[in-house]
């Protein structure tokens, strides 16, 4: 992944920032994490329909007292609920974020302020932060079937999620990962399969991760047991860039 200075910017009222938020959201190819108010749904509804129509892991995260609609199959792929009240966040493809006080989106005061980030850096921190501190604290209200396969994931989070559906249902599955060296560990090839044994992921029950932003899987490659993280991992055997799912 690449690494450049960071582009900060803030945005000012909360018409604005409704404006950046579905810009934001159009822009999403691979990952969204976002943390919006129940009654903000209507804001970004369209948005989110087309980025499950184009594959992409969608966490949502709804607080407040408002009701839960009742297609949340077309708007995300996992979707939690708090009763209080968490900061606006948008977090997209590991890369862009959004980020406002938790009633930014209905405040009509023009000095109504959201920060927005370009940085892969700032935002793989943020994520690792929000999944420790909110995330993790909501109660699970929907999953999404487990993909169809074979299926590619240019992310390595997203096939520890698409693996981790199919786990929980009893699956055999193959696991390419597209790979490089982690830790200790010097190897020449680019590529390892394996069967998917184990994965540590925080994202939907039962969370089976160690610290909060540990996406990892546990595979048996030629007989052994190796295990695998995403970029930048360094307790796992591996680091993968992207991963292949297949039935076994």
């Amino acid at each position: 992944m690449e690494f450049h200075d960071p582009c900060i910017e803030a945005i000012d009222g909360s018409a604005s920032i409704r404006t950046r938020l579905r810009a934001l959201l159009a822009e999403a190819r691979r990952e969204v994490l976002l943390s919006i108010p129940v009654e903000a749904v209507p804001v970004v509804r369209d948005r989110l329909g087309t980025a499950i129509e184009n594959d992409v892991a969608v966490l949502l995260l709804l607080y407040g007292d408002g009701e839960v609609p009742d297609d949340l199959d077309e708007l995300a792929t996992v979707v939690r609920r708090l009763p209080g009240q968490v900061p606006l966040t948008c977090l997209v493809d590991q890369w862009l974020t959004l980020l406002g006080w938790p009633w930014v989106l209905s405040d009509s005061s023009d000095d109504t302020l959201a920060t927005f980030v370009d940085s892969s850096h700032i935002t793989l921190g943020l994520f690792g932060e929000f999944v420790g501190n909110y995330w993790s604290m909501g109660r699970e209200i929907h999953v999404a079937d487990p993909p169809t396969l074979p299926r590619h994931y240019p992310t390595f989070r997203g096939g520890v999620l698409g693996a981790t559906l199919h786990l929980r249902q009893g699956s055999k599955i193959q696991t390419t990962c597209k790979i490089a060296a982690s830790g200790e560990t010097a190897l020449p090839e680019t590529e390892i399969t394996g069967l998917a044994l184990d994965v540590r992921q925080g994202l939907v029950y039962p969370m089976t991760n160690r610290f909060p932003s540990e996406n990892g899987m546990v595979l048996r490659v030629d007989g052994e047991r190796v295990t695998v993280g995403g970029v930048g991992a360094y307790v796992e055997d591996y680091a993968a860039e992207s991963v292949t799912l297949e039935h076994a």
